[in-house]
């Protein structure tokens, strides 16, 4: 729809759908200026499926690679049926590696990397590089009289892998449930609204924190070792994809992974010393 410069539209209560430098919440004062950012910058390659095979055989498994050029960051490569999604993320920065760091040198030093480990083809068509961003953890507060906040513009992202697909799915249903049941008793003050913010955090939001807590605590040469370990164990390689990509809650797996974790840690112990 398109609104006219100087229409105005009256609706009982706004839902703040509109990404990650949601106008909305800024104006609606849930989000101050210079809220702290992850960066990332990707390709999406046509490739022929028998290529693909060759190089991601049938399951299609992907790669991730922590920490390139020391970056608080991965670069990934994501197969699909005849598409490959080449990208570098930093999910956190500080303004010394700021100054250093160039994103977009880091992204074409990661693809000569992979070219040269061969584990993507050596000629990829040409296609645009796209950039985005994302908000690092949750705003604070995501509600207010008459609105609410959802997806990337709550800030709603898995702070492992900046995946926020089933957050916004998840809140936009949530938010829905509350909106009706707001306009059914005729309760559109934040006093009311403030339980959508009650629901998510039950639903998803503690996988967000518990992450959170890991991300922070975690120092990158530690999460470089897990990686070593999981690469190593398919089954604690799938576990943790799983927290990644979004398809396990890591709040309901998290002792699975524990566990796992530290039978493959022994494991890999006793097979060093051997």
């Amino acid at each position: 729809m398109t609104v006219d410069k100087g229409t105005t539209i009256d609706s009982e209560i706004i839902v703040g759908a509109d990404g990650v430098n949601s106008t909305l919440a800024r104006n609606m004062g849930l989000r101050a200026r210079g809220v702290e950012k992850g960066v990332c910058i990707l390709q999406e390659f046509e490739v022929d499926e028998k290529i693909m095979d060759e190089y991601f055989k049938k399951s299609r498994h992907c790669y991730v690679h922590s920490r390139f050029k020391t970056a608080a960051g991965y670069g990934w490569v994501f197969p699909k049926k005849e598409h490959l999604n080449i990208g570098f993320g930093i999910i956190r920065m500080d303004k010394n590696q700021q100054q250093k760091l160039n994103l977009l040198t880091c992204y074409q030093d990661y693809i000569t990397l992979l070219k040269q480990e061969n584990l993507i083809p050596q000629h990829l068509k040409e296609t645009p590089v796209k950039g985005g961003a994302l908000l690092t953890h949750p705003l604070e507060k995501t509600f207010t009289d008459r609105f609410l906040l959802v997806g990337d513009a709550a800030g709603f992202i898995n702070p492992l892998s900046g995946e926020g697909i089933y957050y916004a799915m998840s809140s936009g249903q949530i938010a829905a449930e509350v909106i009706a049941e707001a306009l059914e008793k005729n309760q559109t003050r934040q006093e009311f609204l403030s339980q959508y913010q009650t629901r998510w955090q039950n639903d998803f939001g503690k996988d967000i924190d518990l992450i959170l807590k890991v991300v922070k605590r975690g120092s990158m040469e530690y999460a470089e070792t897990v990686f070593k370990i999981a690469s190593k164990d398919p089954v604690l390689t799938d576990l943790m994809m799983g927290v990644i990509t979004g398809q396990f809650s890591v709040q309901q797996y998290k002792w699975k992974i524990v566990r796992r974790f530290f039978y493959s840690s022994l494991k890999n112990r006793f097979h060093l010393l051997k």
